[in-house]
């Protein structure tokens, strides 16, 4: 398998500068379903998708919450659903700043079964991460971890983003979830800032570069914002691009015919892949030289270069245990 060859070229490698092979969930699209709607939930599941998220929150009109949540349970009560591929469950979940998160947390996450990763919307400041770990220690009492991502949907929410961070990573070590990712979210964001959303997106530009910064420098993912646009492929496909030149790992999706290309695009190429596998080798052949770089076709190659194809490899890797 490749996932095998992989590790056998990697090994060395890793010897070397000490680090190890990562356990990495591919979330490239992120498909959003409202969770009170059974019938397209259940349709969800014979996408091939990487992530299904399960929305409690703003697709959901109040009077149905309850229908939402308990749609969600009865679905985990059975175990998770299956899929002909690996996929990640989760669940998006009410804002902090409302008593219906810990309704949500009460019938979601008291079950046998439990979701694979929550995403709490709305996080302005580090103290909404602590209730939700205090539901969370409160109405858990099994020694699970979930996974968690925070989604950044305020001005608020962006300045206070390094501190919230550090609190969910310090939260991490004695509550019951792990913080694995930042998502953003625009519509929100762009509310608050009193603006439209534009084709060029210049307006969220700055907002996009922040969120995926701090994911990076915490070793988290970064899911990037839905497009608005459901009929143009071509403005999603390059959305998208956009979102990976930026350092996004993956985005949002709201509509089936966006999982394709959003998939696509956050993949690495068979080129990339076969330069990775070339560099990989040629570096552990130096290193044994005594050679902390050399040249390869008018480039230099050194620790940087190594990390970036180890980082392709293990991507493609994860990618490659899901068919």
């Amino acid at each position: 398998m490749f996932c095998n060859r992989v590790q056998i070229l990697l090994k060395p490698i890793f010897n070397s500068v000490k680090t190890t092979f990562r356990k990495y969930t591919p979330r490239r699209a992120v498909l959003y379903a409202p969770a009170d709607n059974l019938k397209k939930v259940l349709s969800t599941f014979m996408l091939k998708v990487d992530c299904i998220m399960l929305d409690c929150e703003d697709s959901v009109v109040l009077s149905h919450k309850s229908e939402a949540r308990l749609n969600i349970r009865q679905l985990l009560d059975q175990g998770k659903p299956i899929k002909k591929s690996n996929y990640d469950f989760g669940v998006h979940m009410n804002e902090p700043h409302s008593e219906l998160l810990k309704l949500d947390v009460s019938v979601i996450m008291t079950g046998k079964h439990v979701p694979d990763t929550i995403c709490l919307p709305k996080v302005d400041k580090p103290s909404d991460v602590q209730i939700f770990a205090d539901l969370l220690n409160e109405y858990v009492k099994s020694d699970i971890k979930v996974n968690l991502i925070i989604s950044v949907e305020s001005p608020e929410s962006l300045v206070n983003l390094v501190e919230i961070c550090n609190t969910a990573v310090a939260l991490s070590k004695t509550s019951k979830f792990t913080l694995v990712g930042l998502a953003f979210g625009c519509m929100d964001y762009c509310v608050q800032l009193g603006v439209k959303i534009s084709k060029t997106l210049n307006e969220v530009l700055y907002a996009r570069m922040k969120v995926v910064t701090v994911a990076k420098a915490f070793h988290l993912q970064a899911i990037d914002m839905a497009s608005n646009n459901y009929k143009n492929l071509e403005i999603v496909k390059n959305q998208a691009e956009e979102a990976a030149q930026l350092g996004y790992t993956g985005k949002k999706v709201f509509h089936k015919s966006h999982i394709e290309v959003v998939q696509e695009v956050f993949s690495p190429s068979k080129q990339d892949i076969a330069l990775a596998q070339k560099i990989i080798k040629m570096f552990s052949e130096h290193q044994k030289e005594g050679k902390a770089y050399f040249l390869h076709k008018g480039t230099i190659i050194a620790m940087p270069m190594m990390r970036w194809a180890q980082h392709i490899l293990e991507l493609a890797n994860a990618i490659d245990m899901k068919k």
